[in-house]
């Protein structure tokens, strides 16, 4: 014997000890458990009735002249009642799949691919009826338990479940057959409850799942009052159904049935009463048809479902809330909803900001920032407990672009300030900037130095520098886990660019944002993307610091050109006139500011007119002042 099954076996008798199982309906329960029936002989695929008899041995038997019921969910009018009134939202179901392994982590049950059909087939199994599930995986290496033997459960379970009062566990593994836990069973939310699903009934468009949740929901099978009760007996439901509230499955809309593998009616007839079956419910998942045949759970069902789930299974329900709204900018009133299908009796609601509200559907006003909301909800069954991070977002944000002034044929930079008041993890900057034909080229885009520099992505998702437009997208996480920035003020980026040769004082460009591409100005918080809004600014080409805006420039238009230079040569050559500026110390003629005119500046000028050579140099320029000496 492993060490693992001596573990095992002390806990049971530990357990046993100490009486961990309080029963309410049935005898103490044998843990250990005879072997049910042989694998899928004769098309018994369930072993959920038996493994019930076999746990509570005093369970299925009756006295008196009324079937004995386990709950007030067995009784007609309250199973009724639970039907949910249509135009209910879902009620939602968490899953855990245990899935197992060999120890050396080879050979599984079923993969990741085998999973997501199954749960495609359950949920569009269960979807007519309000039914929903959410589901996690783990797999499991434990090859002593990756082929279950009955006698085996216990030691599987009690070591594996995974908080079964807050979730189903399903364990996939090869087992004798598959079987369910009925909710009334005292160990429905402990360790000993979940599913057990046989490897080849599980996966792709199958609903042998569906089948095994409706027991753990607290359906039995369709022939139970046939063939799982004591013939002719107070469970024993005859053929015309006129008992059906009250004995069998306790549903007067799924005819009785003997157990039947077959999607056509059994030829048999009815040995207590010499009755033929009457319409038998080949379509139902609580049928023994099997997945060819079936298609449906009848409003009874639907009823007896909601009922026992309200009344023993609360913790496996995904508590559900919605908001009319859930993102604004500035402030946002928003009216807040318990959407759960289920009675509550008290509600209690925490915003994230301070405020709580035990109004079942409040309404309430948020201001600038990003909440987590939790809502604790009271019913029969216990309390129901869910909180959504990051449900509401309401931002404030602002970018503002710097107000600059650059040299003509000067490079510059317009800095951009940001105040978020949402934790960000991904900004889209589409930068356009005016007057690029000839007088401003769009250089780059750059976050380094600012709040956003070590955001681990950045990427140009849109270029065209010489239209001025170019979009940079910054993500806070790429792979390496950065948080989002946080809430706050500072510089976000700087927008580099350079004022063309051509540039003369007063020229202007403007920095803004647009459409570029698909791209629009967007920031992007935990819940929601939103455009902030995005202040511009204008860059000016400004005067040098000691005007002397027409030296060389003859005729006082703004430019360098062959009057200039016809002037200069007059000037020099032909006693053509030489004015001087106020502003300037030296004559309009005087190119390299060396207090004489002559061919030195000729040339300067005929350069710099055809060949691109620099411009006259200022005088007055605290740096290029000397530039005449």
């Amino acid at each position: 014997m492993s060490l693992k099954r001596l573990v095992a076996l002390c806990a049971v008798f530990a357990l046993a000890a100490i009486g961990v199982y309080g029963l309410t309906h049935a005898e103490q329960p044998d843990d250990t458990m005879t072997p049910a029936p042989d694998p899928f002989s004769d098309g018994d695929f369930c072993g959920t009735q038996e493994i019930w008899e076999q746990r509570y041995p005093g369970a299925m038997e009756t006295t008196g002249r009324a079937c004995p019921i386990n709950g007030q969910c067995d009784v007609a009018a309250t199973r009724d009642a639970s039907v949910p009134a249509p135009g209910a939202g879902p009620l939602i179901f968490r899953l855990k799949f245990n899935v197992f392994r060999e120890d050396d982590g080879s050979n599984r049950a079923a993969g990741p691919n085998v999973i997501e059909l199954q749960m495609d087939h359950l949920r569009a199994d269960f979807a007519p009826y309000g039914i929903d599930f959410v589901h996690e995986i783990e797999y499991i290496d434990d090859t002593d338990y990756r082929y279950l033997e009955f006698s085996e459960e216990f030691g599987m379970k009690t070591t594996y479940a995974d908080t079964p009062d807050s979730q189903c566990n399903v364990y996939v593994v090869e087992a004798p057959v598959n079987w369910g836990t009925f909710p009334w069973d005292p160990n429905a939310t402990l360790a000993m409850g979940g599913v057990v699903m046989h490897e080849g009934s599980f996966g792709f468009e199958q609903s042998t799942l569906t089948h095994e949740l409706g027991h753990n929901f607290g359906l039995w099978h369709t022939h139970h009052g046939v063939d799982e009760v004591t013939p002719c007996g107070v469970c024993y439901e005859l053929p015309d159904g006129s008992n059906g509230d009250v004995a069998g499955d306790f549903c007067s809309d799924t005819r009785p049935t003997p157990t039947n593998n077959s999607c056509s009616p059994p030829l048999a007839t009815d040995d207590c009463t010499g009755d033929p079956w009457l319409d038998p419910p080949t379509d139902n998942y609580m049928d023994y048809s099997g997945d060819f045949c079936w298609t449906e759970f009848t409003t009874q069902q639907w009823g007896r479902i909601y009922c026992w789930v309200a009344q023993e299974l609360i913790g496996w329900v995904q508590l559900e809330f919605s908001a009319d709204l859930d993102t604004a900018e500035g402030s946002l009133t928003t009216n807040l909803s318990y959407d759960t299908p289920l009675t509550a009796s008290a509600w209690k609601w925490y915003f994230g900001d301070g405020d709580s509200s035990m109004v079942e559907n409040p309404t309430h006003t948020f201001g600038p920032g990003l909440y987590d909301v939790r809502l604790e909800a009271t019913t029969t069954g216990g309390t129901m407990t869910r909180t959504k991070n990051s449900f509401i977002a309401v931002w404030a944000d602002t970018f503002t672009a710097t107000e600059t002034s650059v040299q003509a044929n000067s490079p510059g930079v317009v800095e951009i300030y940001g105040t978020n008041a949402v934790p960000l993890e991904e900004v889209v900057l589409p930068i356009t900037m005016t007057n690029v034909l000839d007088k401003f080229f769009l250089d780059s885009i750059s976050f380094a130095g600012t709040r956003l520099g070590y955001f681990e992505s950045r990427e140009i998702v849109f270029n065209n520098k010489f239209s001025g437009q170019l979009a940079v997208r910054a993500r806070a996480d790429a792979g390496g886990g950065s948080p989002p920035l946080e809430p706050g003020s500072g510089l976000m980026a700087r927008v580099y660019f350079r004022s063309k040769i051509n540039s003369v004082p007063g020229d202007t460009s403007y920095v803004s944002v647009g459409q570029l591409g698909s791209y629009t100005i967007e920031s992007t918080t935990l819940s929601t993307s939103f455009a902030p809004v995005f202040n511009g600014a204008t860059i000016r080409v400004a005067n040098p610091p000691c005007a002397c805006p027409w030296q060389a420039d003859f005729d006082e238009n703004g430019l360098l050109d062959a009057v200039d230079l016809n002037n200069e040569i007059n000037a020099l050559f032909f006693s053509g006139s030489n004015p001087q500026d106020p502003a300037c110390p030296t004559t309009r003629a005087d190119v390299n500011n060396d207090n004489t005119p002559d061919a030195v500046d000729l040339n300067l000028l005929i350069d710099h007119i055809f060949f691109n050579g620099d411009a006259p140099c200022d005088p007055c320029d605290p740096v290029s002042g000397s530039c005449g000496s």
